[in-house]
């Protein structure tokens, strides 16, 4: 076996043998991945850390379960050094669970690149703060997707006044997701000095798309977005902050107005 190997263990049983199995594999150099579904049963974590990407499957009723276990599962192995890609995208992962998982890679040290917790309605303000602080102290995520997760304006500003607060222009995130995630006014503030105080300078996509902006919430973004254009990386995406023919108009009126006063 050599290249890239796909691994689809469905149930914790069968995961020891399968790994055993692999191992040789990854030994020659095979770079490996695992679609795994975590359920009651024993798992023998130590075998996880061969993987170079784990896309988790959940069965409804237990996705309390689930979280617990790959949190558990990132602790005991701070040395998962080969994750580069975690899936979690539509697991329906509570508020909590969001958390505790973004805490424990944050503790892991992993040399994660992906992290994708698309569709995971229940995040919020204790998923938010926390994958903002996971953010904020790392340096290997490049692309975060939160699209379809519903995060509010609050939640949604509190992760991205952690980019703000970076303390050095080191972060190699490349592709931020929120689309679909009722972001608005404060969202689009914290967007807007995330990308001025110049501590994202590998970001080359970042997806608005459907959220509560204003037409003046866009306008801000479009300009904290414009006027670092020339520190980020060429053919740079900004999507969902396009302004609409009635749109324009309001923002003109708004000018006008202000103009008055």
């Amino acid at each position: 076996l050599k290249g890239q190997i796909l691994a689809a263990i469905d149930g914790d049983r069968d995961l020891g043998r399968k790994c055993r199995a692999l191992q040789t594999a990854w030994e020659k150099g095979a770079e490996l991945s695992v679609v795994l579904t975590l359920g009651r049963h024993h798992t023998s974590e130590e075998a996880l850390q061969i993987f170079k990407s784990i896309a988790l499957s959940t069965t409804s009723g237990q996705v309390e379960v689930v979280a617990t276990r790959l949190t558990r599962l990132l602790e005991v192995n701070s040395g998962l050094e080969h994750l580069e890609d975690l899936n979690l995208e539509g697991a329906e992962l509570t508020d909590e669970a969001g958390a505790a998982i973004a805490i424990a890679l944050a503790r892991a040290g992993t040399a994660l690149t992906v992290l994708n917790l698309a569709g995971n309605s229940g995040l919020s303000k204790q998923a938010a703060r926390a994958l903002g602080c996971l953010l904020a102290a790392n340096n290997s995520i490049q692309e975060l997707n939160l699209d379809f997760c519903k995060l509010g304006d609050e939640a949604g500003a509190e992760l991205l006044e952690a980019l703000a607060r970076r303390s050095e222009a080191s972060s190699a995130l490349r592709v931020l997701r929120l689309d679909h995630n009722g972001l608005g006014a404060m969202a689009a503030g914290a967007a807007a000095a995330a990308l001025r105080a110049g501590t994202l300078p590998a970001l080359k996509e970042l997806w608005l798309h459907d959220n509560a902006f204003s037409p003046s919430d866009k306008a801000l973004v479009r300009a904290g977005w414009e006027e670092t254009e020339g520190s980020r990386p060429a053919n740079a995406y900004l999507g969902g902050l396009e302004a609409k023919e009635e749109e324009k108009e309001e923002e003109h009126e708004e000018e006008e107005e202000e103009r008055s006063k």
